[in-house]
């Protein structure tokens, strides 16, 4: 398909998605709320989107503690740190959702390395009583 004579397309901006490692099909309630919250900021922003995993593993020992106290927890690393960052600064991202406050290590990390990076955290059971 030939385009518009005259068209010059947008950038390839993208969208990415931070979300707990996914099954092939969720079936938990936050599972598909993050489906969703990721489809619902597709389609609102028009951004192309993909999508980082974290998958969580469990802290054992006294390292642990300190791992805790330094927001690496459910996956984060600074392993996890330094391979977003290299995606984000490597993958023209407009916009990082991160699915869930659990993740504020990342968005710290994003904030100070990326800082033209719009960073959007989602907090889950936010209730009030």
């Amino acid at each position: 398909m030939s385009e518009a004579p005259g068209f010059t397309p947008l950038p390839s901006k993208r969208l990415l998605t931070v979300t707990a490692k996914m099954e092939a099909t969720p079936s938990g309630g936050r599972a598909l709320l993050s489906r969703l919250l990721e489809d619902a900021l597709v389609s609102i922003s028009g951004l192309r989107s993909s999508t980082f995993e974290v998958t969580p593993r469990p802290l054992r020992g006294r390292r642990s503690v300190a791992a805790v106290f330094n927001g690496h927890i459910d996956g984060v690393s600074g392993e996890t740190i330094r391979l977003l960052v290299a995606k984000v600064t490597c993958g023209s991202v407009e916009m990082v959702f991160l699915d869930g406050s659990n993740f504020g290590a990342l968005a710290r990390a994003l904030k100070r390395e990326c800082p033209g990076v719009e960073v959007v955290t989602f907090f889950h059971n936010c209730e009030a009583r």
